[in-house]
């Protein structure tokens, strides 16, 4: 089984997505934050898989779950998760923010 390892910003993302969704629907966010870390698992065991979107940074790839973009790079290891977001957001600003 391949690694998959959260940047500290990726672990803050899935604790805002459970703690977003759960004002309404506890279990939901429970289930929604576990498969989104299952889809970062599959990912570490197949990190070509996702869209390449070098235009956001070097070596990084998207995978969506649901309405959710997982952002991550490939290792040697299996992958490094570096952001889990609402596909809603502005990616460009997420990796090229205004000073």
């Amino acid at each position: 089984m391949s690694i998959c390892q959260f940047s500290p910003q990726a672990r803050l993302d899935l604790r805002d997505i459970h703690d977003y969704v759960a004002q309404d629907r506890l279990l939901a966010a429970a289930r929604l934050v576990d498969r989104l870390e299952q889809a970062c698992q599959f990912l570490a065991d197949n990190p070509e898989l996702g869209q390449l979107c070098e235009d956001l940074a070097p070596v990084l790839r998207c995978f969506s779950v649901d309405n959710y973009a997982i952002f991550y790079r490939p290792s040697d290891m299996g992958v490094q998760i570096v952001r889990v977001v609402s596909g809603a957001r502005d990616f460009e600003a997420l990796f090229y923010p205004e000073p």
